[in-house]
């Protein structure tokens, strides 16, 4: 868990200094194609991607306001508050420690969460312990409580759905970081798709013929986005 008093020592002055200015404060996000128009932090992972096709990066890159022996003495709970309050700005502290919370607890098989281990001369950074033993958990256990909370931040009354449709490590990790988590649900379409080439599957027929399945290279499946959005939104 977080420590409050921790967090109160380090970061009370600059919290109370933010709450004052309000939104003069939020750091926004602008996509890759276009800078001209901007989003907040949970704007942005609610959409993903920008409209136009481009990556959501922030306008600026923030400083901490740590200094490396402070971060050499907090638990990976309080390092993940310290780094991800910067970028996240429209999170309030409760939501936010809520979410590093939810995500960093006894899913993984050590407190430490991501052990730094001496091998030698050489120090290796482990990032296997999460549910999956795969490196994706370390985003993809905060990802679901980001998205969740970021939707109730936005007002947004849909349930949310995550599809995977994926034989690797990736969809496995989502799948786990998504199970029981209040406000969404995970849907893996491996068993429509057959990620294998198969021109007799009757499913993906009727999205080629839609128009929604615009192609596929070894093994990859290409969608194009707008028509299947509406297929998703109509059938899940």
């Amino acid at each position: 868990m977080i420590k409050q008093s921790t967090y109160d020592i380090i970061h009370g002055n600059n919290s109370v200094k933010k709450e004052k200015e309000g939104e003069d404060m939020n750091l926004l996000y602008k996509s890759t194609r276009n800078s001209e128009k901007k989003v907040t932090a949970s704007e942005a992972i609610l959409k993903g991607l920008a409209e136009d096709g481009g990556l959501f990066v922030p306008e600026q890159i923030p400083t901490l306001d740590v200094t490396m022996e402070e971060l050499k003495n907090m638990t990976y709970q309080e390092t993940a508050y310290a780094v991800m309050k910067q970028f996240l700005t429209d999170f309030t502290e409760e939501e936010l420690k809520h979410c590093i919370d939810s995500a960093y607890d006894s899913k993984f098989d050590t407190e430490v969460i991501a052990p730094l281990v001496k091998v030698g001369d050489t120090y290796h950074l482990e990032l296997f312990h999460g549910a999956t033993i795969a490196f994706k958990d370390m985003a993809l256990s905060i990802l679901p409580h980001l998205l969740t909370t970021s939707a109730k931040k936005n007002q947004v009354k849909n349930e949310i759905v995550i599809l995977t449709a994926t034989s690797g490590d990736t969809g496995k990790a989502a799948l786990a970081g998504f199970a029981d988590v209040e406000g969404g649900k995970i849907k893996d379409i491996r068993e429509h798709l057959h990620m294998e080439t198969n021109e007799f599957n009757p499913y993906r027929k009727r999205l080629i013929k839609k128009g929604i399945l615009s192609g596929e290279t070894r093994g990859y499946v290409y969608f194009t986005l707008p028509l299947f959005e509406e297929y998703v939104m109509e059938n899940y």
